[in-house]
């Protein structure tokens, strides 16, 4: 497996990798590498091979493009390299970016198989991101180098039927698509085992967790949480995870009257998670209309 993302931080390629390992099959998984993390290791029974990039989140257009790049570069020289002491029967690339299939693409000569695990529909994925940036030519770019990613490989999975139906009509063969939905882990979410946090005797807990994005509307939900405390002044805020949003609700969590009202935990582990939702009160889903949020609605929470 290829991913431009840390591992096993990604739940979706936790999961599948977890999967296929689990089903007896030998896994290597090429992911990002973030400070203090081994460049090599087992994890549960997944050899995972970190390359030296990083993700730079709410970074510039040209940033982003740099980061894919030399990820893709790295992904390239890995590969051939781990292939060439021994075969892959199937490389699974996961996106964004499509072009990372292109790292993967020599191992054809050894007769490995490919997979495009497409997370999101790219153009809107772009459009939510960048507003749009450089007009109708760049979608157009964007749409064709998908539609040729996915046309390339032998089999794509994606997420969710909306995104089977963007792709199909972008020309992709319908016939080559599977749905594998995101599903939460059993072993984590399983309420007979999950501790949950402590809490305030009287609090009244509002959990929310994700990536925090625009497009997900977190600093709405702050919107909304500053009308409701003053209704219900027990009521607490806690926010998990990171994304491009999360200084704008630093600054907005450090002004009355959300000041100690709201709290922002950062990233943390699938099983702090599952403590948290098993503290609250109410879990909240705050996502923005438009662009490829029309198309998706993000189950993690729920």
């Amino acid at each position: 497996m290829l991913v431009h993302h840390y591992f096993p931080r990604d739940p979706r390629v936790r999961r599948e990798a977890l999967a296929l390992a689990r089903a007896g099959l030998e896994v290597t998984v090429l992911a990002l590498r973030r400070p203090g993390e081994p460049a090599r290791e087992t994890w549960q029974g997944i050899s995972v091979v970190r390359l030296p990039v990083q993700r730079h989140r709410g970074s510039p257009l040209p940033v982003y493009l740099a980061e894919y790049l030399a990820f893709s570069a790295a992904a390239s020289a890995t590969v051939l390299w781990l292939a060439a002491r021994r075969p892959f029967d199937v490389a699974h690339v996961h996106t964004p970016p499509d072009f990372l299939l292109g790292a993967a693409w020599p191992l054809r000569l050894q007769g490995t198989r490919l997979i495009l695990d497409n997370h999101d529909p790219t153009p809107e994925l772009y459009q939510s991101r960048f507003r749009g940036a450089g007009g109708p030519a760049i979608r157009r770019i964007i749409e064709t180098v998908e539609s040729r990613s996915c046309r390339a490989c032998d089999r794509v999975v994606t997420a969710t039927e909306a995104f089977r139906r963007c792709l199909t009509e972008r020309g992709v063969p319908a016939e080559r698509i599977r749905v594998v939905h995101n599903s939460p882990d059993p072993e984590v979410f399983d309420r007979r085992r999950v501790q949950p946090l402590p809490r305030e005797a009287r609090e009244f807990r509002i959990v929310h967790h994700g990536t925090l994005m625009h497009r997900y509307g977190e600093d709405v939900l702050l919107d909304a949480f500053r009308l409701l405390q003053e209704r219900v002044p027990s009521a607490r805020l806690h926010v998990y995870g990171e994304g491009d949003l999360l200084p704008r609700l630093r600054r907005m969590a450090a002004v009355e009257p959300l000041r100690g009202r709201v709290f922002l935990h950062g990233e943390v582990s699938q099983e702090e998670i599952a403590a948290a939702l098993a503290a609250a009160d109410v879990a909240v889903v705050p996502n923005r209309a438009g662009g490829i949020m029309d198309l998706a609605f993000p189950t993690k929470l729920l």
